[in-house]
């Protein structure tokens, strides 16, 4: 086993002895770093082990127009119990008077009666 220096207190020789000794340390951990990079090459593609190759893909193919069907599966609205039109009579900045315009969205609201709590 190696004796152990305070490096504080060493002379000068015997720093200079542990540096070459680090040196050729590190020499030697660069020439097996670089034997495993090699080996590690030769072997495999290089990729990620585990790594699944791409999936070919298909080239897109024109669709085929869809089918006419004879009915619509779509649930048909009821008749309106009431309408209700949210329109403004003037502008809010200038008060320009507003006519004209065009229903932007519908929608049907279906109103559910509560039912009581059970007890």
């Amino acid at each position: 086993m190696e004796k152990e220096f305070d490096l504080r207190t060493a002379d000068r020789d015997t720093l200079i002895a542990i540096i070459i000794r680090q040196q050729a340390i590190i020499d030697q951990l660069e020439k097996r770093i670089a034997q495993l990079e090699g080996q590690a090459k030769s072997k495999g593609s290089g990729r990620m082990p585990g790594l699944k190759p791409k999936a070919v893909q298909k080239p897109d193919q024109p669709r085929k127009p869809r089918k006419p069907r004879r009915h619509g599966f779509a649930r048909t609205r009821m008749t309106p119990t009431q309408r209700v039109e949210h329109v403004v009579e003037q502008c809010p900045d200038c008060g320009t008077g507003l006519s004209g315009g065009s229903t932007h969205h519908t929608r049907e609201v279906i109103d559910l009666p509560q039912s009581l709590p059970r007890t």
